[in-house]
């Protein structure tokens, strides 16, 4: 089991939390590119510049990792991935989400629950989309062992 971080909004950041919402009450953690790069299992050219981090989602990202979900820098929720990626070119008509790169997730826990008080939540910066976290010692890994731990979470 791996850990990552991922925001999922399309370049609409001003509503982060609705996009992010939506997927993960649907089942779904995704992605999408500015330009529409069909099914990455199929793909032969390269993906697009400043993108590539993306096919991480498909190549490394496995059923039973965990996934911090941010917005505005700051924890928004907790997942499980619980199937393998598949892109969809209708989603956002079928699925009613706005990516098409998707993985079956199921919620553990959104942090408002987890911690009830805005004022202490963390920031953790992130600027990229998507990323496998392999620092133990760094402040998202943290968080989610911490998390996990004070819910009674399963970690495997």
């Amino acid at each position: 089991m791996a850990y990552w971080r991922m925001q999922m909004h399309p370049d609409d950041s001003a509503r982060s939390v609705a996009h992010a919402v939506n997927c993960i009450s649907r089942g779904f953690v995704g992605l999408d590119f500015r330009e529409d790069v069909g099914d990455l299992r199929a793909r032969k050219e390269p993906i697009p510049a400043g993108q590539a981090d993306y096919v991480a989602m498909l190549e490394k990202m496995g059923v039973g990792d965990v996934i911090l979900i941010q917005a505005h820098h700051r924890p928004l929720a907790l997942v499980r991935v619980s199937g393998d990626y598949f892109y969809h070119p209708d989603a956002k008509e079928l699925f009613r989400v706005w990516c098409r790169h998707l993985r079956p997730i199921r919620l553990i826990s959104y942090y408002a629950d987890y911690q009830t008080n805005p004022a202490g939540w963390s920031k953790i910066t992130m600027t990229d989309t998507i990323a496998q976290l392999k620092d133990a010692n760094g402040m998202a890994y943290n968080l989610i062992e911490k998390w996990l731990e004070d819910i009674g979470a399963d970690r495997s």
